[in-house]
């Protein structure tokens, strides 16, 4: 029997070439015994699944005939590659491991190709697959941690047993019940995120999936045989509506996935920390981390103006902010909703153009940023008229249409070449910032020269992924955000190639504080766009809300303090003690960035979620904590556990008044709240 080994940060993996030439894996998951199911699932239409399985995807056709054919390994710079190939009579399955140095886990996907002389449809290429998950452990002491997300509802975790989620079998007999868990569509994450952690609590083991895909995904746990199992990956026929049509020799790569491991919830979560900094494309945008100024959120919304933007504009710089974008209504006309597509300049709103606006911007030592959505038009768009058919999504003879609107499929040459054009259009205003939005969601794909409408999606998925990049390239020193309706679609396929992340549209502070505690393990801190916004008030000319007080300005920095902060609201009308305070925010900001940039989240109460009176979160960098913590329910001395011994804590916002008294006893941060609704930004030397 042969043995692929790889011993890598606390992985001991193992690699099993048994006689029939099968290849199993061991060792994962502190597992050392072989198991039955292979690492890889590939199904292909008329394939048989060779067992008692209902709707759960294992025993997939050419997985279960391929046998081991041959293995290299790689050293990289910053780690190893392993790739395994196997191969059935149809298929040549390649399993691309890539492991990182400071990563204790691997990122993972499945290459497939057409050997036989036949064409064959796929119907299932998964990244990854394991048996064993839980050996020995009572199923109440099994638990999934389930990512539920959602518009102004984002990366909100819940914790279940296998038991309560009732994936029990009998008799020692396999089930027919199966956790699962996916999408399908254009918004990747509008219910749930595209992770999931399991953990084995009496042996503190915990691992973490992510999918990184930015349409169609995937997952399952359920048992097989009184063994538990994990199926990871992109779309599938049966869960998705995706199939692939392969010509003899054609190749097919699958979505890929990262597993990571810890032994503890704050263990596994620095670990995908870590794994994202390795696959992001563009480490340049994590250089200055500046912050910004968007005009939309209890502002300006999108109605700016040549006009009102100039004190706004000014509030901004005299604030510290480093960028200004301005959010939408900047083109067309008062109904742009209809006409969204031709991006022309508001000549009503901005009679000088917004270049001038633009120029002003940058007067002021700031970076200027534009909004805009680029892969969805109105039917009351110019540019609607001159695409061809096959540039949009169609299903059943019929164009997509979803919130008045048409969606573009950026597979086609058209769609790529016409977005590029409004690239360089808004470059030409002398941009360096652009916000991407996308407020629609596509449905399941399309069904233009493909077999499935799955297909179709995940053909328009990469090649605006494809697309994204070539922009990328072509202006380096350009800021992308990514926004869809908020956090809708907050994967990391989007942000391998994004600057930073709208992580919600949330309006209320305080309810965006059950989200700032929770969206370190959806987004890396310095890709987390997070909204400050102490000053309310729907129209230009309005009052200032008259719940504006320091108490909710301060709430607003932390907020933003646990990720980039996101400055907007109608800060040019605040008094000078509430526009004091954001200014000290920004600055406290910039001093934390470089920290932020390598640093690991810390969850001291584990998830939140919107029925907690008290939150913690913040991150790790070279022995010191920086953590936030709210309190949302009246005066009271809180408990906070940090576990780790601790020579000193200081309130470093606000760090001149307002001041907590806080100690430390032993491990625990107390703190005394002295009113119903108040939030601090510590920092905590630990050793």
């Amino acid at each position: 029997m042969k043995t692929i080994k790889i011993d890598r940060k606390g992985l001991n993996l193992r690699f099993k070439i048994e006689k029939d030439k099968k290849i199993v894996l061991s060792g994962l998951f502190g597992r050392e015994e072989e198991l039955s199911i292979p690492y890889h699932q590939v199904h292909i239409s008329g394939g048989d699944r060779n067992s008692h399985h209902g709707a759960k995807l294992y025993c997939a056709s050419e997985s279960a005939a391929a046998k081991y054919v041959s293995h290299r390994e790689k050293k990289l710079q910053n780690g190893s590659m392993l790739e395994i190939v196997t191969a059935s009579e149809n298929v040549e399955i390649t399993t691309v491991f890539r492991f990182f140095d400071d990563v204790r886990g691997f990122r993972v996907y499945n290459r497939v190709k057409n050997s036989s002389s036949n064409k064959i449809c796929l119907e299932e290429v998964n990244a990854f697959s394991y048996l064993g998950l839980g050996e020995g452990t009572s199923l109440n002491d099994l638990f999934v941690y389930l990512p539920a997300s959602s518009w102004y509802v984002e990366a909100q975790w819940r914790r279940e047993s296998l038991f309560d989620l009732r994936l029990s079998n009998g008799n020692n007999i396999t089930s027919m019940r199966r956790l699962s868990v996916g999408n399908s569509g254009t918004w990747s994450t509008k219910e749930f995120l595209p992770m999931g952690i399991f953990e084995d609590a009496p042996k503190s083991k915990f691992m973490l999936w992510q999918i990184e895909s930015n349409g169609g995904w995937h997952y399952e746990i359920g048992d097989n045989g009184g063994e538990y199992y994990l199926n990871v990956g992109g779309p599938n026929f049966q869960d998705n509506g995706w199939a692939k049509i392969l010509q003899p020799g054609e190749i097919f790569d699958g979505v890929p996935c990262s597993i990571v491991f810890g032994e503890s919830l704050n263990g596994v979560l620095a670990e995908i920390t870590r794994l994202r900094r390795n696959i992001h494309q563009y480490p340049s945008d994590f250089k200055s981390l500046p912050a910004v100024f968007n005009s939309y959120m209890h502002l300006l919304w999108d109605y700016p103006t040549e006009r009102s933007l100039k004190p706004v504009i000014d509030s901004a710089a005299e604030l510290g902010c480093e960028v200004f974008c301005i959010d939408a209504g900047w083109h067309d006309e008062e109904d742009w909703w209809l006409k969204l597509g031709d991006w022309e300049e508001s000549k009503s709103r901005f009679p000088s153009g917004v270049k001038k606006t633009v120029d002003y911007i940058k007067s002021r030592g700031m970076r200027a940023g534009l909004w805009v959505e680029i892969e969805d038009i109105g039917p009351q768009s110019r540019i609607f008229s001159e695409l061809p058919k096959e540039c949009f999504f169609t299903r059943n003879g019929a164009l997509v249409r979803d919130h008045n609107r048409y969606i573009l499929d950026f597979s086609h040459p058209a769609v790529r070449e016409r977005s590029e054009k409004v690239i360089d259009k808004m470059m030409s205003f002398g941009i360096d910032y652009i916000k991407m939005d996308y407020n629609v969601e596509g449905g399941n794909g399309t069904d233009i020269g493909t077999v499935t409408c799955g297909e179709g999606l995940l053909r328009h998925n990469r090649a605006f992924l494809n697309w994204l990049t070539h922009i990328r390239d072509k202006y380096p020193c350009l800021t992308i955000e990514n926004c869809a309706s908020g956090g809708c679609r907050m994967d990391y396929a989007m942000l391998s190639v994004c600057s930073l992340q709208s992580t919600s549209d949330q309006t209320d502070y305080l309810r965006f504080s059950h989200l700032c505690s929770n969206l370190a393990s959806a987004v890396l801190p310095e890709q987390s766009g997070v909204w400050c916004y102490p000053c309310a008030g729907l129209e230009e000319d309005a009052p200032l809300d008259s719940s504006v007080d320091d108490e909710r300005t301060v709430m607003n920095v932390v907020n933003g303090l646990t990720g980039r902060l996101y400055v907007s609201g109608r800060m040019h009308l605040a008094d000078e003690h509430c526009r004091a305070l954001v200014k000290e925010g920004v600055e406290y900001y910039k001093n934390t960035r470089e920290a932020k940039k390598t640093g690991v989240p810390f969850f001291p109460f584990g998830f939140s979620d919107f029925n907690d009176e008290l939150l913690a979160c913040g991150f790790i960098e070279s022995g010191k904590i920086y953590l936030a913590v709210w309190n949302l329910s009246g005066p009271k001395e809180i408990s906070v556990p940090l576990g780790f011994r601790v020579s000193h804590v200081r309130q470093a916002f606000p760090a001149k008044e307002m001041l907590l008294a806080a100690r430390i006893e032993k491990d625990v941060l107390k703190i005394r709240f002295e009113g119903e609704k108040q939030a601090r930004f510590f920092e905590i030397d630990i050793f």
